[in-house]
């Protein structure tokens, strides 16, 4: 059942209607309590009544809450309880040191709003909790490396030309780059992930190497979201994307359409900004983007643990897989933030 707490926290964003959580509570858990999923009452229909809502009411609330769980097949006889619920009366006093969200917000993000509420059905909820509590069980797993797909020629990268490279070779100069004083190689880096994907080698496990959007597929093949044959096809569309934009260049470029098919994969291009004060906030097991693919990572959701709102992730950068936050990595990584529903 769900608590008054769940409630006011699925409503941070709309701090009006916090007098009435108590109320808003009871009308929900009657359609729990009818059998209706508790995840979907609280992210699907909470939350999204408070953006619907006429005015800052409980009769306008309730009236927008069942709309919004007829969207998704309620029980019956619920909508009656709901409505035979007397309503309470207004707050005697206006709530205060709740700052209000920005003027018009609604118009600034309303596309993105909408994108995401479409995104954001029963089966994105249920893969996404299931690919964040994965993610989580492989804390302190991998250790990072930089990979990409391999530059044809190049002499520092092994793996197919165009596809997914398996290996690097590290590389420094003794004189602060001064390239006639020639290259030091040493300590070749081989990316598990790859291997496993590109050669068959052994399975990637917890003192494998990988980068961040490898990190974000394994976790999801070990969820069971997507086959190992389907993040074959996606790498394999990816190198011929690749090949083909070097090839039409006359042998200049194309390593962005590499990213571009690994975005398409992760939907990236349906992605919105990471707008709390928007509602625009993370899930369980949403994508969390930084820059496109400059990082990414996995949502874990907001906790309120500290008292602050702490948007937490599974990241894997330059250290292990570790739960963090988007407000501790975003100084450490340029460009803005982005995230999307579950894809797989």
């Amino acid at each position: 059942m769900l608590t008054v707490q769940d409630v006011t926290t699925e409503l941070t964003s709309y701090p009006a209607f916090h007098p009435f959580a108590a109320y808003i509570t009871q009308i929900a858990n009657i359609y729990v309590t009818a059998g209706m999923d508790q995840t979907l009452v609280l992210a699907g229909c909470v939350s999204n009544a408070a953006g619907e809502a006429t005015a800052s009411t409980p009769t306008a609330y309730r009236d927008a809450f069942i709309a919004q769980c007829n969207e998704w097949d309620p029980p019956p006889g619920a909508e009656a309880l709901v409505r035979a619920v007397p309503l309470p009366p207004p707050p005697l006093h206006p709530v205060v040191n709740i700052p209000p969200p920005p003027v018009n917000y609604k118009s600034f993000y309303a596309v993105d709003i909408a994108r995401i509420r479409g995104l954001r059905t029963r089966t994105s909820i249920q893969n996404g909790r299931r690919l964040a509590a994965t993610a989580k069980s492989m804390k302190n797993w991998f250790r990072w490396i930089g990979t990409g797909p391999r530059e044809p020629g190049f002499q520092y990268h092994d793996g197919i030309p165009f596809g997914l490279r398996t290996a690097w070779t590290a590389k420094r100069t003794d004189n602060f780059g001064v390239f006639p004083s020639g290259i030091e190689t040493h300590d070749i880096k081989w990316d598990n992930f790859a291997k496993w994907l590109v050669e068959n080698d052994e399975q990637p496990d917890y003192a494998s190497y990988m980068n961040c959007w490898e990190a974000v597929f394994f976790s999801a093949w070990r969820a069971n979201l997507v086959t190992k044959l389907r993040l074959q096809q996606i790498h394999q569309a990816a190198a011929l994307a690749y090949r083909n934009r070097y090839v039409a260049n006359g042998g200049r470029g194309g390593a962005e359409c590499y990213d571009e098919a690994l975005k398409r994969a992760l939907n990236f291009f349906a992605s919105a900004p990471f707008k709390p004060e928007a509602g625009l906030i993370p899930r369980e097991g949403d994508i969390v983007f930084w820059d496109g693919l400059q990082h990414v990572a996995i949502s874990l959701g907001r906790t309120w643990a500290s008292g602050e709102p702490d948007d937490r992730v599974m990241s894997l950068w330059h250290n292990p897989f570790e739960i963090t936050s988007i407000d501790v990595l975003s100084p450490y990584v340029s460009g803005r933030v982005t995230f999307v529903p579950c894809p797989f």
